[in-house]
């Protein structure tokens, strides 16, 4: 016996429940819709029943004892680097507040914020000295106003700045000057270091006055001229100085007269352009007397700063663009 209905039956009864539903009108529609949908869910979502049903028993023995090692594993070394994170965010704090406090006492002792004058200290990190431990120089690239291949006593610096900026910019530490910058190009600096062969600089010699052991310079102030006592009124000398080409200064053709003395200090003039006050460069080392002409003594100066230990530095930029 065929059960199976004929295309012509099934188009039949359709036909026919189509128009018995044409009849009955639109709310008698929805309500079977309603009634169909109740009917067909049970068989569409019978899988996710399944599902459910099987769930409880494949997870009643939990995870394997190798999954649980693992994820162990994975979870110390999560709370490791957890603490590294935080001892290096630590760190960068630490050297923020401290990075802070060097500006802040730079300006407070020497570059105080005038109107006329305005001041930009942009940090900057050395990151490339020496090649050799034994070696002290460096070559000049090409297209810098230095011959090729003179020798420069430099570092590199990694600065903020996406753009060059001036050359001949003093190079400060949080006491003392260390440079000028050489030449510039994108988040790059090059310095020249005092003790650079190159290095020039107008600087004074500050004379320490000690009551205890005074002082006898020849003064060529007027009213004040001849012999006369070192006090603070007179103690400035203004001498031109320029690197030794390894690591000091030296101050030529300095007056005998004007009595200059190791541990006096070598600081820089307010006649600079690129610096406009007293910075520290240096202490006076060793005076050696002319021996052609003993009116006159050679001055040696040792620079505050070791150029080894060298790594955080400010750049002085005056009037810097808006």
């Amino acid at each position: 016996m065929n059960l199976k209905p004929s295309k012509s039956r099934v188009f039949a009864i359709m036909m026919i429940v189509s128009v018995v539903l044409m009849m009955l009108g639109p709310g008698a529609t929805g309500s079977m819709r309603n009634f169909a949908q109740m009917l067909i869910a049970p068989i569409g979502d019978g899988g996710m029943y399944v599902v459910s049903a099987l769930k409880p028993v494949s997870n009643s023995g939990g995870i394997s004892p190798t999954d649980a090692l693992q994820l162990r594993h994975e979870n110390d070394q999560l709370r490791l680097q957890l603490v590294e994170a935080q001892h290096r965010l630590a760190l960068q704090n630490a050297e923020h507040r401290r990075e802070m406090l060097d500006v802040q006492e730079i300006r407070t002792s020497a570059f105080s914020p005038r109107e006329d004058n305005p001041c930009e200290l942009i940090p900057a990190r050395v990151v490339a000295g020496d090649a050799l431990p034994y070696g002290k120089w460096r070559v000049v690239n090409r297209g810098s106003d230095d011959m090729e291949g003179s020798p420069v006593l430099s570092r590199l610096l990694i600065t903020d700045r996406s753009k060059s900026i001036p050359r001949n910019l003093a190079v400060i530490t949080s006491s003392a000057l260390v440079g000028t910058v050489a030449e510039s190009g994108a988040f790059t600096s090059r310095i020249q270091l005092v003790g650079d062969k190159g290095f020039h600089i107008r600087g004074r010699i500050i004379r320490h006055v000690d009551p205890a052991k005074p002082r006898l310079i020849m003064s060529n102030r007027p009213g004040a001229a001849g012999v006369v006592t070192l006090d603070e009124t007179n103690n400035r000398l203004e001498v031109l100085a320029h690197g030794d080409g390894v690591s000091g200064l030296i101050i030529e053709a300095v007056a005998e007269c004007e009595k200059v003395m190791p541990g006096d200090w070598l600081v820089t003039s307010d006649a600079e352009p690129h610096l406009r006050t007293e910075v520290r460069i240096g202490v006076v080392q060793e005076v050696i007397v002319n021996p052609a002409d003993r009116r006159f003594v050679t001055v040696k100066v040792k620079p505050f700063v070791d150029p080894a230990t060298l790594r955080d530095v400010y750049i002085v930029y005056w009037k810097p663009p808006l």
